[in-house]
């Protein structure tokens, strides 16, 4: 068994057929764009046979998830309950620099120079008091986008 490869289950994605694997996933990109066409045609993009009960459901369900860092307490909050409803009972593979987007995550790898550099829960991270410890302390303190020559990476 390649421990490197990517699996569904105990299967490979590369071995499952290229259909039956896009039926059974969904790519959520940080750059995101908008048809020249309404919010209600853009969400239903991703199901285009979706009835308007279904489409005002997944609007709703994903809140029109927007790049967190930018919004108040109160949206990120809202964004972040809507991602949450959506991960329940999924295998979700999430890229973030923001750590609470991930912290409830029940496996988080750090990468840095993009290589993973300490992997575990949250918890796990924090009692090992590396990196991503560091980076949580950092994060906490608001003193990530202020310390002068930080070495925060960017991929995480």
């Amino acid at each position: 068994m390649n421990p490197s490869a990517v699996r569904i289950g105990d299967v490979d994605v590369r071995d499952i057929d290229t259909e039956m694997l896009m039926a059974r996933i969904a790519i959520v990109f940080q750059d995101v764009y908008l048809f020249n066409d309404t919010i209600k045609e853009n969400v239903r993009l991703g199901r285009p046979d979706a009835g308007e009960a279904e489409v005002r459901a997944a609007a709703t369900a994903a809140r029109l998830d927007e790049v967190t860092s930018a919004l108040d307490p109160v949206n990120e909050a809202a964004v972040h309950d809507g991602i949450e409803r959506l991960m329940a009972g999924r295998t979700v593979v999430m890229v973030a620099h923001r750590l609470r987007t991930i912290q409830r995550a029940d496996r988080i790898a750090f990468l840095d120079g993009g290589r993973i550099v300490e992997e575990g829960s949250h918890d796990e991270l924090l009692r090992r008091n590396g990196r991503y410890a560091d980076y949580w302390n950092i994060s906490l303190t608001g003193a990530a986008m202020h310390a002068p020559g930080a070495d925060i990476p960017r991929d995480i």
